[in-house]
């Protein structure tokens, strides 16, 4: 029998458990801000929380706050994907209230920074990339793990080489591959190898050589860096 949650988590349960459904309330959506902002680590992300441009109508960026949902719609954007999946956090019913209110196609699809993505997500991802409207923004929490990964992703199935499609897993946007989320570098690389080898096309060797349970379990982040990633930067 699980364990009872008692103290500052159930506490926190219960706060949260206040805001489904009264969005439309200002006092709900400050407190939503206020989780946005302090408990998952918002201001941290403000310096940087700027969408880049990965290709024509395809971007990519952090947790994007109320106020840069609606610069989005402003520019026209018309599909924003969320890597978060769908949660119980401020930051999740803010960017579904807003994104309903200004008229752009929320999709929420969780995937792990930790772990290779499933042939069922990458499968759905490539759907988006083909059938959702653009421009289209990818985000998690930061922008710099499951956000480069699927950028990278999204340029293989536009034809760039996995060599080229890979820079957007780099530091320059805040991703550190020596750490647990390096997963995502072992994956790309994992395909590259393959690719270089026999010329194989990415879905060839993601639906017959791809073995996720066997790449989880040979790969390994290195102390330091998962002692950053984890504890100080609370990366999902």
């Amino acid at each position: 029998m699980p364990a009872k949650k008692t103290g500052k988590t159930s506490l926190m349960a219960r706060w949260r458990g206040l805001w489904p459904g009264r969005m439309h309330l200002r006092s709900a959506r400050l407190a939503a801000w206020l989780d946005l902002l302090v408990v998952d680590l918002g201001l941290l992300r403000a310096p940087v929380n700027r969408p880049h441009e990965v290709a024509p109508g395809f971007w990519r960026s952090n947790q994007p706050t109320p106020w840069r949902l609606k610069s989005l719609a402003r520019r026209g954007f018309k599909t924003v994907v969320n890597l978060r999946g769908e949660g119980r956090s401020g930051g999740f019913y803010l960017e579904q209230f807003h994104a309903d209110k200004a008229g752009i196609h929320l999709v929420n699809l969780k995937m792990s920074s930790r772990r290779p993505p499933t042939v069922a997500q990458v499968a759905q991802l490539q759907s988006l990339f083909s059938q959702a409207p653009q421009p289209m923004l990818v985000h998690c929490k930061s922008g710099a793990d499951r956000a480069g990964l699927v950028s990278t992703l999204y340029l293989i199935h536009t034809g760039v080489p996995a060599t080229d499609a890979k820079k957007q897993l780099s530091l320059r946007f805040l991703h550190i591959k020596n750490a647990s989320t390096g997963m995502m570098d072992y994956f790309v690389e994992t395909y590259e190898a393959a690719h270089q080898s026999s010329g194989i096309a990415f879905d060839d060797w993601l639906h017959t050589e791809f073995d996720r349970d066997a790449m989880s379990r040979s790969f390994n982040g290195h102390r330091k860096g998962n002692w950053l990633v984890d504890r100080i930067l609370r990366r999902e």
